[in-house]
């Protein structure tokens, strides 16, 4: 892809009248950073809008809502209880992308090595988009159905997205397995769990990377919902049902390791998600 030429805008409102106008000669640009993998020739002119207005992060009424224009940096940086997204921001790249790339700009295009989708999808994200100069929400389950760069057309843009505050008796579980610091995923796995009086009230389980684009592993879910919350239990879950989805092998490795790997991972995430939760792991 090559950019011809930049349109700076006021508000995203007036990016997405622009972006409409341009069609397919026109593209977004937040960090810019993920324009060097677009394999395509076609010419195309960027258009800016005033990142201002999406770069925040606030909390109210039990969520955090986090403009799309907010850095992976941002993200690292903010604190406060039940936030859990500094985290995710803290595996990934290095520093100076870091400083660049946004979180609207992970999620509008999918890579298999993207993190956010991963970890949107575990925490059942609200995703708002400006469409036809109004907005509208979508679950993250429904907006990561499909490749969102291809539903993100005509003037369409992530405004910002919704993760729910987390509260006792709820833990988050990530993990990122690459083989350098800075580079891609070649597995990553997001778990949201909720236990009551030990057990297993909900638990959502995300992998990316070595299953392509993000899935649910609601095989597993299913199996583990009501149950205690125990690691023994828990291996012998994971290592049974893990082999019935197809994993494949990145960065020179096979599909073999990638599912051998799967299963120590997805137990790690869901042991680090059941401790934050604050049960009695045996």
């Amino acid at each position: 892809m090559k950019i011809v030429d930049f349109v700076s805008t006021g508000s995203v409102e007036q990016a997405s009248t622009v972006l409409k106008q341009l069609g397919a000669k026109g593209i977004l640009m937040a960090g810019g950073t993920a324009f060097h993998f677009f394999s395509s020739e076609d010419e195309k002119t960027a258009v800016v809008p005033d990142d201002e207005q999406l770069k925040f992060i606030s909390e109210n009424n039990g969520f955090f809502e986090i403009g799309s224009f907010a850095s992976i940096s941002d993200l690292r940086e903010f604190s406060n209880q039940g936030w859990v997204l500094d985290r995710v921001a803290e595996e990934f790249a290095t520093q100076q992308i870091r400083n660049m790339s946004t979180l609207g700009g992970n999620i509008s295009q999918v890579f298999p090595w993207s993190d956010f989708p991963v970890v949107l999808l575990a925490l059942s994200a609200e995703i708002n988009v400006l469409e036809e100069k109004e907005s509208r929400a979508y679950e993250a389950v429904d907006f990561f159905r499909q490749q969102p760069g291809k539903f993100l057309k005509n003037g369409k843009i992530v405004k910002s997205v919704k993760i729910p505050v987390l509260e006792k008796g709820e833990g988050f579980g990530y993990k990122k397995e690459k083989r350098t610091n800075a580079a891609f995923s070649t597995l990553t796995v997001a778990v949201y769990v909720k236990l009551e009086k030990g057990s297993i009230k909900d638990i959502k389980i995300v992998s990316g990377a070595s299953m392509g684009m993000p899935k649910r592993l609601g095989i597993i879910e299913n199996e583990l919902k009501g149950k205690k919350a125990d690691t023994g239990m828990l291996k012998e879950k994971v290592k049974a049902l893990a082999g019935q989805y197809s994993w494949k092998g990145k960065e020179g490795t096979t599909k073999e390791y990638a599912g051998c790997l799967a299963q120590t991972r997805i137990t790690d995430a869901i042991v680090e998600a059941f401790n934050e939760a604050e049960s009695e792991v045996e």
